[in-house]
Formats: structure tokens, sequence, C-alpha cells
């Protein structure tokens, strides 16, 4: 991480396991989980969020959580009463009851469809703003993303590509590059930052899926050993 000059400032050290996956990779370069150890550190220790802490966060334009990020909602709700502009991704496993509680805590709520109708992405994107969210994402894996920011739906064709080597990490690779490159431009109107940042987004996790791993870095391992070590009994 330093290597690659990201700042490890307010970083936790916990004593423990990190969260591990088993994933096994499909001949189209689509991923797919198969089992965890459910015992890492951030199950085991979540993060409280101090004053010092939400304080360091305020500082930045945007915080990025999710589902898989063992942060309650009661935490959530504490940094939207901090005045921090929330990101949260509810991956694909959500809940009409999970829009109702989560989304009026959010300024940006993503969501994974590709198992949806387009007229079931609309309807929680939808949901989702009219909850409080003021912007609402879905994507499709290879399929168009769609956007609802209250006023209007967007939708942008995904980036084509030769070979999927591995999706790993398109998901985040996608959001991190949607803000990043929808808060740089504020003097822009809200449509032209949308459309913008979508398309910068579905570029970014096209060149995500075209390196193994989610960041590109990798190394070999015995499979049978990090089984045992992180407690996994998956064949």
């Amino acid at each position: 991480m330093k290597e690659r000059n990201i700042c490890l400032t307010m970083c936790r050290h916990e004593e423990g396991s990190s969260g591990y996956s088993l994933v096994e990779l499909k001949e189209d370069g689509d991923r797919v989980f198969l089992d965890w150890n459910q015992d890492g550190v951030t199950e085991r220790y979540p993060i409280e969020f101090t004053k010092e802490e939400l304080d360091y966060i305020q500082s930045y334009q945007a915080v990025s959580v999710g589902r898989c990020a063992s942060v309650a909602v009661e935490k959530i709700r504490k940094m939207k009463e901090h005045g921090i502009n929330v990101c949260y991704d509810f991956h694909e496993i959500y809940t009409e009851e999970d829009i109702r509680e989560i989304a009026p805590l959010l300024r940006y709520a993503f969501f994974s469809c590709s198992h949806l109708t387009e007229e079931e992405i609309r309807h929680n994107l939808k949901a989702a703003v009219e909850q409080g969210a003021g912007i609402a994402i879905g994507t499709r894996g290879p399929l168009s993303v769609f956007a609802y920011d209250g006023k209007r739906y967007y939708e942008q064709e995904a980036c084509k590509v030769e070979e999927v080597k591995d999706a790993l990490g398109a998901g985040d690779s996608f959001i991190g590059a949607f803000l990043v490159n929808y808060l740089q431009y504020d003097e822009w109107t809200e449509e032209e930052r949308i459309s913008y940042a979508l398309k910068q987004a579905v570029e970014h996790a096209a060149s995500v899926i075209q390196v193994e791993g989610s960041i590109g870095v990798g190394y070999d391992v015995e499979a049978d050993q990090v089984k045992e070590m992180v407690g996994i009994q998956n064949e």
C-alpha cells in the first residue's frame, strides 16, 4: 500500500486474520464467491467511529462503505449526523426494507443488478432516491449501467474488451472511479457530472477486468494451506 502512495494515517491494527474468501474464476472471467472464513478482524472488532475518526472522515468529500464492510446501520447514521457524505454499496443481496432503512442516510447508493430486469432496476433506483439518496446507480456486469438522480434516468453502455481475465474488483473500481470523476467537477451541471462520471467509471472498470486479481498484484499460494489457516472447509 505504501508503494502505491496510499495514506495509512488512520488505519487500525488488530490481532487476527483478515477476511479470506475462496473465489472461482469462470471461463468468461466472472468470479463466484464460494466460501469465506467469517472470522476476520473486521467482524471481531467493528469500527466504532470515534469523534477523531469522524472528524478525519469529514475532511474528505465522501466515504465509501458497503454491506461487506461490517458497518452497522447505526454507524452509517452516526456518519450522516456528523455531516459526512456516505456512499454505500448494497451489492446484490438487498430487500426493499434495506433500501427504506439505509437510503435516507446516503448521498450515493450503488446496487449490483445483473439479476434484475430493467424495470426492476429503475424501480429500486427510484425508491432509493425517494427515500433520500442523492444519486442511485445500478451496475449489470458487461451490460449497460443505469443511474437516477431524482429528475431523470441515465444509461451508460458498458465498455467492451477483447478478453476478460478476472472480474474481481470491477465493482469497487467502478464506484471509486465514479466518485473521483463526479466530485472533481462541481462547477458542471448535475447532468454533465453524472454522465461524465459514468463514462469514466465503465472505462476504468473495463481496464481492471483485464488484469489478474483486483489490482493486478498477486502471488502463488498453496490452496490447501490457506484453507486450513483461515478455517475454510470448502473443497
